[in-house]
């Protein structure tokens, strides 16, 4: 099990800070995690395809349509922090405040969701989020630039560690020889 706290609390002892009890506790460490958390939790879901925040989702069109252009909107999920894929391919379709406008009367998406419980999200992406969660503290509560450009570079470490282990989740499509590459033997 984890939690907020204890994502906080890992990113403040990677800064030598003290560890806190809970995001109310009024004291400066406790007010800059809850004042970072929950924006670089997002942050860090846009950054990359993470596999535990992948949603589909069926969309009907709203009541309301476009001025001009497309003949239907959608809106997304409220829970959506980044589009991804639409389907069928090939529509023709533009993203305006949170709506998908488009031609089609039912929509199929795939998206990034937003992610709150801290135990459905992958044990590395929570690595990642804390050593991200480190920087950000590095300078308002260590005063210092350097420890600030270690933890950009642990965090970096972290996010390349999470890439590695998501590419290694996802199906590789199947590559075929074309006709040229055959022509050769």
């Amino acid at each position: 099990m984890s939690s907020e706290v204890e994502i906080c609390n890992e990113a403040l002892t990677a800064i030598g800070e003290n560890i806190i009890l809970s995001l109310e506790d009024n004291i400066k460490t406790a007010r800059l995690c809850k004042l970072k958390y929950a924006n670089k939790r997002d942050y860090l879901l846009r950054r990359y395809i993470w596999n535990f925040a992948t949603k589909r989702a069926t969309l009907s069109s709203d009541v309301e349509t476009p001025e001009f252009e497309f003949d239907a909107q959608f809106t997304l999920p409220t829970d959506c922090i980044q589009f991804r894929e639409l389907y069928p391919n090939g529509i023709t379709y533009s993203i305006e405040d949170n709506k998908i406008l488009c031609g089609e009367s039912v929509l199929y998406i795939k998206y990034t969701s937003r992610v709150t419980d801290t135990n459905k999200m992958d044990p590395i992406f929570r690595e990642t989020l804390s050593a991200l969660l480190a920087k950000e503290l590095a300078v308002p509560l260590a005063d210092s630039a350097t420890l600030y450009s270690r933890m950009d570079e642990l965090f970096e470490v972290k996010l390349a560690e999470a890439k590695f282990a998501g590419s290694i989740e996802q199906d590789l499509e199947v590559i075929e020889a074309s006709d040229w590459e055959n022509s050769r033997y």
